[in-house]
């Protein structure tokens, strides 16, 4: 039930907020490498070759 809450949660943020702003939180934070393309479990983007970037280290 979270993994499914968290990741609908997520998702609902994503459309609100859009893809761009996501991404531009990030370089504030310093997060040169970590990049949102899509949203969570979106195979039609996946099919497209889109794929959100989270790097470990970062």
């Amino acid at each position: 039930m979270i993994a499914l809450s968290d990741n609908t949660a997520t998702n609902i943020l994503i459309k609100q907020l859009g893809v761009n702003a996501f991404n531009a939180g990030f370089k504030t934070f310093g997060l040169e490498h970590t990049v949102l393309e899509r949203f969570l479990f979106d195979e039609v983007a996946v099919n497209q070759g889109k794929e959100n970037k989270f790097m470990p280290r970062e």
